[in-house]
């Protein structure tokens, strides 16, 4: 079981993510510390060992803190936020994936929208940036290897542009 509950998780898509590291897969983590994903048509993934995406291990996190939702218990915000899970799982176990138009971001956004996360209704409009750019903003990275995981091949990507131009 994942010791961070009620958190989005990231984990960069490689090697798509050497060039744009802010690129990504998403999902989202319950009261219990279960990661669900939408891994495909009709494929939420459940994941209750670790943190370990379709595309590896989750190199960024973020905490939906009890903060963020108003009048709300911590207790009611736990169930609240499962309940939301559980039905955002039903409904993408039905759909199919699109890269663009439906994918994890959507799945992710899904969730916060019936959970009532920060008082938004409109998580789904403009998911894949909203939840991108949520993630981005206020992600925490996991440890040195998240870095590494998420940064260097860009890094090493740029140095040899770089290098190129200058020594050209």
């Amino acid at each position: 079981m994942s010791n961070r509950p009620n958190c989005i998780v990231w984990a960069p898509i490689l090697p798509i993510g050497f060039l744009f590291p802010f690129i990504g897969h998403v999902g989202i983590t319950d009261s219990n510390g279960t990661l669900y994903e939408f891994a495909g048509t009709r494929n939420v993934r459940k994941n209750d060992q670790d943190l370990c995406t379709i595309f590896g291990n989750a190199t960024k996190v973020i905490s939906l803190q009890i903060t963020d939702y108003s009048k709300i218990d911590e207790e009611s915000i736990e169930e609240t936020l499962d309940q939301a899970i559980a039905l955002s799982t039903n409904k993408f176990k039905k759909k199919n994936f699109n890269f663009l138009t439906n994918n994890c971001h959507n799945f992710v956004a899904d969730v916060l929208d019936k959970s009532g996360y920060k008082e938004k209704k409109n998580w789904n409009s403009y998911s894949s940036i909203k939840i991108a750019w949520f993630v981005l903003k206020g992600g925490k990275l996991i440890g040195v290897s998240g870095f590494i995981k998420s940064y260097l091949g860009f890094f090493i990507l740029i140095t040899i542009i770089i290098l190129f131009i200058v020594l050209k």
